[in-house]
């Protein structure tokens, strides 16, 4: 073959290949920015899991007040006011001692 057919043949080889060329250029371009989103997310997803954990936990514990808080004043109330009969009872029984002792003593 003649040098100059090899010289036709490469430069329309050339002329073929290098669209081709930029064409994977760009998808290796957009690999590569998939591949460091995804190196993003993973780091995003590595922290978002023991937040949501504290999160959680934070909104039972929210929860678990809402529920516990009215039987938690019913059953302060109900003390209190079985601390004001004990103690109205008290009084009154030490008020008769009072009494009964200084009938004995007069």
């Amino acid at each position: 073959m003649d040098d100059s057919v090899r010289a036709e043949i490469a430069a329309a080889v050339r002329d073929e290949v290098e669209p081709l060329r930029a064409e994977v250029r760009e998808i290796l371009e957009a690999f590569s920015a998939a591949k460091g989103a995804f190196r993003s997310l993973e780091a995003i997803g590595r922290v978002a899991r023991p937040l949501a954990m504290i999160f959680g936990l934070v909104a039972s514990a929210a929860a678990a007040y809402g529920v516990a808080s009215p039987l938690l004043h019913e059953a302060a109330a109900a003390a209190r006011s079985a601390w004001a009969g004990w103690a109205q009872a008290a009084y009154t029984q030490a008020a008769k001692v009072r009494d009964l002792v200084g009938h004995i003593f007069r």
